[in-house]
């Protein structure tokens, strides 16, 4: 696999979807309804639009461990979502997470992103 995977960009999201983020806390969102909250994140990424997304009032956005206005680092780097992905769900706790492959800047990524409450 040369030239793919050339590094790993890891994403932590304090992003909490108004719509379906109390589903997911008190155990009514199942797996298709986790991992569509990746789903939707990831088509408002590449689409470079953080207003596509319900978003609850107070939300806070981090990159490697830094935190960012939503819009900021990634949004403007990542081109396409590429054909791997590895979801970690886990329907009793209401959490998501998962590894995508993307292209960010015209190279293959892996993106690792976790929305979190």
């Amino acid at each position: 696999m040369r030239g793919v995977l050339a590094a790993v960009a890891a994403i932590a999201l304090g992003l909490v979807l108004a719509s379906g983020a109390q589903a997911a806390t008190s155990g009514g969102c199942d797996r298709a309804c986790l991992t569509g909250f990746i789903d939707r994140y990831m088509t408002a990424l590449v689409a470079h639009d953080p207003h596509q997304l319900p978003l609850a009032d107070h939300v806070r956005f981090t990159e490697n461990g830094q935190t960012l206005q939503l819009g900021d680092g990634l949004w403007g780097a990542i081109e396409a979502r590429e054909g791997y992905t590895l979801d970690f769900v886990d329907p009793q706790a209401g959490e998501v997470g998962a590894f995508i492959t993307v292209r960010e800047s015209g190279r293959h990524q892996i993106l690792g992103l976790r929305p979190t409450a």
